[in-house]
């Protein structure tokens, strides 16, 4: 199941195109089901409609009520508000980083009953990301992780954060995807450009995962 994150009522943070991290997220959201719809060997579902309004929980809730086999939740990334400078953009508020910021990250959590799934395609992800270029947030980054969050692959950018709600309430593997910084203007223009390459990535990790859990199942 594919969770493109936020709402139109609470649509994440805004980027330098001044355009909402909800935008960022479907558009991701609607190129994988794109790809693995043409794949008859898998089944997509959405948590949501693009514009249902729906709590973080209930979004688990129907991964676990249809027995997905995979939760994979996409945003994109921003940083603290004192290190926002807000601008007009042809006539609407855009926001970007005083500081550099590229890279994707990761997140599972402990609670989650599937944690070593999650962090066994949290880090088949992070291989294929590798293979496009694209390095994790926590390679160049020189400061520690925020409180309650637990660094367990630099190179992958793989954190565990045990209290994120859509992870902790499936009952499936589970895999928050934190794409890139959308307030920082050459994250922003990679994000474009690669768009389509990061989808295939996604799919290519997806039959990675498959095919580890149908050897488990074999041996």
């Amino acid at each position: 199941m594919f969770d493109s994150g936020h709402t139109n009522r609470e649509p994440g943070a805004l980027g330098v195109q001044g355009e909402f991290e909800k935008k960022y997220n479907d558009t991701l959201v609607d190129e994988l089901i794109a790809l693995l719809n043409r794949d008859e060997s898998f089944r997509t579902y959405r948590s949501a409609e693009p514009d249902e309004e729906i709590s973080l929980e209930e979004r688990s809730f129907r991964a676990n009520r249809i027995s997905a086999d995979l939760f994979l939740s996409i945003h994109h990334n921003s940083v603290n508000e004192e290190k926002i400078e807000y601008f007009s953009l042809e006539g609407r508020t855009a926001a970007r980083t005083r500081e550099d910021r590229q890279g994707y990250s990761l997140y599972i959590s402990a609670k989650n009953p599937r944690i070593t799934d999650s962090l066994w395609f949290a880090t088949a992800l992070g291989k294929r990301l590798e293979e496009i270029g694209r390095e994790s947030y926590s390679i160049h980054s020189k400061s520690s992780p925020p409180a309650g969050q637990q660094l367990m692959n630099k190179r992958y950018g793989i954190f565990q954060y045990d209290n994120l709600a859509v992870l902790k309430a499936a009952s499936m593997p589970a895999l928050l995807f934190e794409v890139g910084f959308i307030v920082d203007e050459k994250d922003d223009i990679w994000l474009r450009q690669h768009r389509t390459e990061i989808a295939g990535q996604i799919v290519r990790a997806l039959h990675d995962f498959r095919e580890w859990k149908l050897s488990e199942k074999t041996h």
